[in-house]
């Protein structure tokens, strides 16, 4: 089946444009205010491609985050992670509040406003377009409907509020979606998975993500390190997380050298560790906790193998890092991540991120007999093709527009 294109975006194309007449927008960057750490080094890295192509950027998210690079406004706003159904209600009522008041204050210097981590409530949005800013949607998922899926699958108690939360979030996603001026995916796969084929005509089709080659280089041969398989993101139903751990007891039944690598934080760490003690997995399973963005380089040179069990994915950094480090990636197939693995060529792709197919895929990838090539595949991959230079390319076709005259 040929996938939606959406308006895919040319080097050539950009390349021959007279830059000279474009003129650099003033910019703002909305994200969740209760963003995680995790999130960090990806609206770095956004911050990072298009702070060169704006005028002023500003960045209005929550009061936890720092950003020294010079151009760049952070507007804070404070909110709470809460953990009931009423008290998540009542916070997203005050966080809106809190953003149209900075949406207010910035209406004569906001040209462009970008939504990125997730599709926002359409009330932020309609708001700003009425105060004649364009509104952007970054795709970073596949949507509250996938997030329902994870939650469910999880097994965990079911929770009324959380699954009426979600189909809420999904009909106001739909709503964003119709009222913004561009949607922006990694991938034209997210359009399909999305269902997104009715707006092709504002869709731009680029990849967001890039690496730090600097600091996300094999240092370690793939053959040369030990049996150490892991796992990097948040401890979320979303990420596919327990359906990994889930997975362990069988890989080890086949391959009991293996040992692996827990490295994340999030709220389900306390069933994570319920589940490797009842298995009794505490000699080959070590949950790391949080590790800093500049220290990751040194895990993922240990690892023989990365896994991607998500749900949901655009096109995860992780994936890249890895990859420049010379470490094969085994992942899911969603988002953007087909994209970028070929199966067999340039890492592994799960047919599903079931526990039975985690276990099966790991034991193959683990025993793979030419897993150097994988490595060596996916790391000239990605520094060829993820570059600063090209993903600005592609922003400045988003960005950028004609003066006139």
């Amino acid at each position: 089946m040929d996938q939606p294109k959406g308006r895919e975006l040319q080097k050539s194309d950009a390349s021959t444009r007279n830059h000279a007449k474009l003129k650099k927008p003033n910019v703002g960057i909305i994200t969740h205010a209760t963003l995680e750490k995790a999130g960090k080094n990806a609206l770095d890295n956004l911050v990072t491609l298009i702070r060169p192509l704006t005028n002023r950027l500003f960045v209005i998210t929550g009061d936890w985050y720092t950003n020294p690079t010079p151009g760049v406004k952070i507007i804070r706003i404070k909110a709470k992670r809460r953990s009931s159904f009423t008290g998540r209600v009542l916070q997203q009522g005050v966080t809106h509040i809190r953003q149209l008041r900075a949406l207010l204050n910035l209406r004569r210097e906001l040209d462009i406003l970008v939504f990125n981590f997730g599709t926002p409530f359409p009330v932020p949005l309609i708001f700003a377009q009425a105060l004649g800013m364009r509104c952007f949607i970054i795709l970073a998922t596949q949507g509250s409907r996938v997030w329902a899926q994870a939650l469910k699958a999880s097994g965990a108690p079911q929770q009324f509020g959380e699954f009426t939360r979600f189909r809420i979030q999904e009909a106001c996603e739909r709503v964003s979606y119709y009222f913004s001026d561009q949607l922006i995916a990694h991938s034209s796969r997210v359009v399909e998975q999305m269902k997104l084929q009715r707006y092709v005509d504002k869709i731009a089709i680029y990849p967001q993500y890039v690496a730090n080659y600097d600091l996300f280089d094999a240092k370690i041969s793939v053959e040369d390190r030990q049996d150490l398989i892991g796992y990097v993101g948040r401890l979320s139903e979303e990420k596919g997380i327990l359906n990994l751990i889930k997975a362990i007891p069988q890989v080890l039944s086949v391959r009991p050298e293996l040992r692996f690598a827990i490295v994340g934080e999030g709220h389900l760490r306390a069933r994570i560790q319920e589940l490797v003690d009842h298995n009794r997995l505490t000699e080959h399973v070590e949950l790391v906790g949080w590790v800093r963005h500049n220290e990751l380089p040194v895990w993922l040179n240990e690892f023989k193998l990365l896994v991607i069990p998500s749900y949901t994915e655009a096109g995860p950094n992780i994936m890249l890092e890895s990859m420049a480090c010379g470490t094969p990636v085994l992942a899911a197939q969603v988002g953007g991540v087909p994209d970028v693995i070929e199966d067999g060529k340039t890492g592994f792709l799960l047919e599903n991120n079931s526990p039975a197919c985690i276990a099966r895929s790991i034991i193959h990838a683990a025993s793979y007999p030419d897993l150097t090539t994988i490595a060596r595949n996916a790391h000239l991959y990605v520094r060829q093709e993820f570059t600063y230079a090209k993903m600005s390319e592609a922003w400045s076709e988003i960005l950028l527009y004609e003066q006139p005259g």
